[in-house]
Parts: structure tokens; sequence; C-alpha cells
């Protein structure tokens, strides 16, 4: 894959990845959705309706994007100060947010437009950038598609800095499982949030309205715009991960866990464990390679409620 790079490749070869996929993606978790419908559905349905993240719409909104940006967009440079440049504007957004939430002023507010106008005219560059080194990594170490005899990229790495859509963790209320996990929309006030749950709860289970740092499940990936540097390259290889591992045995025994039609928490454990291993190892790489002059920094934008209590629900069963 070392010569079917993003904005390098023709349109041939990458544009039919970029369509492929997502139609691929939509086949599977509409089946599955599907297979797996029952009266939990039929009477969580009202309450969720008007919240629903728009998949479709979001989908047919961001590929055709996507596919002008990977191919016909050029850079100057290898765009490295651009993803430098773009996430020291994140951090800045970050402590501007926290003054005016002590003490506004027009100064702050004002720099606060300014920030993240800069910051969303790099926005581009730094999704193809970070694609492109991403991919590189992977060709490097023999990581090209399900079928590595074929030296392609599939699934493309792919991802979108944006703010990703809530989950709505549904459990039983006896014992700590998950029984749905649904996509609601990116914004959600808290009395929203809480009115969801609330209705849910009626239902005789546990529910909680929850932010996630990525996405696995749309095609381009979600990957949170508030974090640090290294931890949304770990984010992105991790959800390309989840992805990749679809079409193997492993991640496709995942899916039907995910989808209630066979549940298999040894096998839910080991796929997040192999994405989480993975992501970190290949991102430790990708970061010393092209940002090592400078040290990593660890910190996250918030606490990923979510997936500690996945993994926590995945240790208890």
């Amino acid at each position: 894959m070392g010569e079917i790079l993003y904005g390098d490749s023709t349109f041939g070869n990458g544009a039919m990845k970029l369509i492929i996929f997502p139609v691929l993606m939509a086949i599977l978790v509409s089946f599955f959705r599907t297979a797996a419908g029952g009266s939990l559905d039929t009477r969580l349905a009202p309450i969720v309706r008007p919240y629903l993240f728009n998949i479709a719409g979001w989908e047919m909104r961001t590929v055709p994007y996507e596919i002008k940006n990977s191919f016909f967009s050029r850079q100057a440079g290898d765009g490295t100060a651009a993803v430098r440049e773009y996430f020291a504007l994140t951090q800045r957004i970050a402590g501007l947010k926290s003054q005016i939430e002590r003490n506004s002023t027009p100064a702050i507010e004002s720099e606060l437009a300014v920030v993240k106008t800069r910051r969303s005219a790099l926005e581009a560059t730094v999704e193809l950038t970070l694609e492109k080194q991403i991919a590189a990594i992977l060709t490097e170490e023999g990581i090209y598609n399900p079928l590595n005899e074929l030296k392609f990229s599939f699934p493309p790495v792919n991802f979108k800095l944006e703010t990703p859509p809530h989950i709505l963790v549904i459990s039983p209320r006896d014992r700590i499982e998950s029984l749905r996990g649904v996509t609601l929309r990116q914004q959600l006030s808290v009395p929203e949030m809480e009115s969801i749950e609330a209705r849910a709860d009626t239902l005789g289970v546990s529910s909680l309205v929850v932010k996630i740092g990525g996405l696995g499940a749309t095609f381009p990936t979600f990957v949170a715009d508030n974090s640090d540097l290294r931890y949304t390259i770990d984010t992105i290889i991790e959800e390309w991960l989840h992805q990749y591992l679809t079409f193997q045995p492993l991640g496709f025994r995942y899916l039907l866990h995910l989808s209630g039609i066979s549940r298999d928490y040894d096998v839910a454990m080991l796929d997040e464990t192999v994405a989480n291993m993975i992501s970190e190892e290949i991102g430790s790489i990708v970061y010393t390679r092209y940002y090592g002059d400078k040290p990593a920094t660890t910190a996250k934008p918030e606490f990923d409620f979510n997936k500690a209590m996945r993994e926590i629900r995945l240790q208890v069963n």
C-alpha cells in the first residue's frame, strides 16, 4: 500500500474504496439491527426517535467531501507543521473556554472565534496528513487489509475530526451488561439527556447517555476534535482497527455480540484488547516518527465514561 496514499493515488483506486466501504458498513449495520430487533427496541423507539443521529444523512454529506479532499487536494509540504499548529490551537481553545466559564469578556470571546476559524481552516490538511502518516506505518508493519496477500489498503484510513454522537447505553438493572447502544445526535442538552434516561428507565432497564472519544460504526470514523495529538492518533488507529477486524473472524463475532445475536463477552474483551494494544503500539511509532522531537502529552480532554463502563462490564461478565 506504500504507493497508494491519499492525495497521491488515482481516483479509480482510492475513490472506489471510499465509496464501497461505507456501503458495506451500512449493509452490515442494517442487517444486524434488523435481526436483533425485539420488544425492547419497539418500546424504546418512540423515546429515542427525536434524538437519533442520522448516520445515512451524515454519510451522504461527508463521503463526497472526503473523496474531493483525498484525491483533489494538494498540500504544500508534508503537513506536519499544520498538525502541530492545529493541536496547539485545540489546547488554546480549551483554555479560552475555561476562562469564559469563569469570567466571559468580549475580548476573550473574540479571540476564541478567531482561534476556532484558524483551526477550522487547518482541519482538512490535518486529517489528510494523519491519514497518510498512519497508513504509511501500517504498511511498514504489514497491515494492509483482511487479506494481507493483496497489498492494498482496505478499509482506507479515513476519519473526521468532529464531535462524535452521543451513545445511549441500555443495561439490565440486576447485572452489569450492555443490552443496547443507541447512537444519538451530537448536540444534546443536559435536560434532553436526563429526559431520555428517565423515559428509558421506565422500560425496566438502566440507561445512561454518554459522550465518546471516537466512533468506528461510520465511515469515515468519528474522532473527537478536542483531544491532544497522541490521544487522537491512538483513537484514529483504534477505530480503524475495529473496522479492519470486522472482516476477520474475531471482529465479525464481535459484531454479532454487539448486535445481540450471539453474546460472547470473551470475544468482546479480546477484540477491544487487540484494538487497544495495537493502536497504542502503532500510535507510538507514528508519533515518534513524525512528532518525536516534542514530548507526547497524555492528558485527555475528558474521562471517556462509555469506554470505561464497557471495559468494566466485559470484565464483570
